[in-house]
């Protein structure tokens, strides 16, 4: 069984995944918790140096951290002799033509590698949980099994041309290496496609009782279920627990979260909380805490302990905001950047600059690098690959990443 953990970065799909392969060890399964997220966490979780190879954890619970680049050229090397034959076949390329075409970082090959090495790391275990990249990248790994067969597609083009000029010299085309590996391309496209949508796989969504976060989430698990995928619950970390005593701050957050939550009834999925803890949750014990609130895996799928989303008293939001310090931008500064580990807030904190900026007079672009905009929900607005004014000398846009590529 794979079980994904997918949502918006920093969310906490590490704590909880590796929280829920360590409920899936304990109740007998032989299990793997492996990250695909290229900024790997799963090990500081742990409290373990792990690697690309499967290392024992404890009992029956082993974890790995992929390496993109080492899978790429493990299976670079198995193709690469058929792969520059097709090439000089198909195209006019000399040998250093080809040399920098196998050269070139293209878009998507980490999360194809991904998804090939995920299948090839699952055998011999049970159950595989996979702490994911955050949303952009993780949709990005589910289309590659259609990106695969596009690569067979392309190949298959490159390789007509041989066909044509072995039939007219010869009168026949062989079968060789190279049509082969054509064919393993399709299989094995084929054989992906079908895997991430049968029984053997399902996806938990990870959310905070966040505005942003939680329109990410809508966002996710409605492109899953169109494409076919099961998402069998939402996650919702980081919930404020009920106080020991009064506290109108956190009734306030309390409110806010049940507010938020509740937009997301209508996607019909059991809510499972995880309130949130008093350290962040490293090693077994800790983890083992997440995972009594994540529940028996038994109840997983049919959400015998969905979350209560509660009802409080609306919070009053404080009347002024902070103010933009001086520093921030000064005079000749051109390009700003904020940067930052997922789910701190770089998207509101460079929302709000921007905004700041131009209320000084400036005229100033706000652009979205992320594969996972959510500059158009901070600002409340609808923003593509094309800029528009969203305030007086304010525009904004999100990169299309894959239209400039193309």
């Amino acid at each position: 069984m794979l079980r994904f953990y997918a949502g918006k970065g920093g969310a906490g799909k590490t704590t909880c995944a590796a929280a829920a392969a360590l409920a899936l060890a304990r109740e007998g399964a032989r299990t793997l918790v492996v990250s695909t997220d290229p900024a790997h966490s799963l090990g500081d979780a742990l409290g373990l140096r792990l690697a690309a190879s499967p290392r024992a954890v404890r009992g029956r619970l082993f974890a790995a951290e992929l390496d993109a680049d080492r899978a790429l050229r493990r299976w670079l090397s198995a193709r690469e002799r058929s792969l520059r034959l097709i090439a000089s076949r198909g195209t006019y390329l000399d040998d250093d033509d080809v040399d920098a075409l196998f050269r070139l970082s293209l878009p998507g090959v980490d999360e194809l590698v991904a998804l090939i090495e995920l299948r090839r790391l699952s055998g011999g275990f049970e159950e595989v949980v996979v702490d994911t990249a955050p949303t952009g990248h993780t949709l990005r790994l589910l289309e590659m099994p259609e990106t695969l067969a596009r690569l067979a597609g392309v190949l298959d083009d490159l390789q007509s041309k041989h066909r044509a000029l072995a039939l007219s010299l010869r009168g026949a085309v062989r079968r060789d290496a190279e049509e082969q590996l054509i064919e393993q391309l399709r299989d094995e496209a084929r054989e992906l496609h079908a895997l991430l949508r049968s029984d053997d796989v399902e996806f938990h969504w990870v959310t905070l009782a966040e505005e942003l976060s939680a329109r990410e989430a809508r966002d996710g698990i409605l492109t899953l279920r169109a494409a076919g995928l099961s998402v069998v619950r939402l996650v919702v970390n980081r919930l404020t627990p009920t106080p020991d005593q009064s506290c109108p701050l956190c009734i306030a957050r309390r409110a806010e979260e049940a507010r938020v939550l509740g937009g997301l009834r209508d996607l019909g999925l059991p809510l499972r909380a995880v309130d949130e803890q008093d350290h962040e949750p490293r090693g077994l014990a800790a983890l083992a805490k997440v995972a009594r609130a994540l529940g028996r895996p038994e109840d997983w799928r049919q959400g015998a302990a969905a979350a209560r989303i509660r009802r409080a008293p609306p919070a009053r939001a404080p009347e002024n905001g902070a103010q933009l310090p001086a520093h921030l931008a000064p005079e000749g500064l051109r390009l700003l950047f904020f940067g930052g580990k997922g789910g701190v807030g770089k998207t509101t904190a460079a929302a709000t600059a921007a905004l700041s900026l131009a209320r000084q007079g400036g005229r100033v672009l706000l652009l979205s690098t992320d594969p996972a905009h959510s500059a158009g929900d901070a600002l409340d607005v609808s923003l593509d690959d094309e800029e528009r004014e969203v305030a007086p000398g304010l525009r904004a846009r999100e990169l299309d990443a894959a239209r400039a590529f193309q």
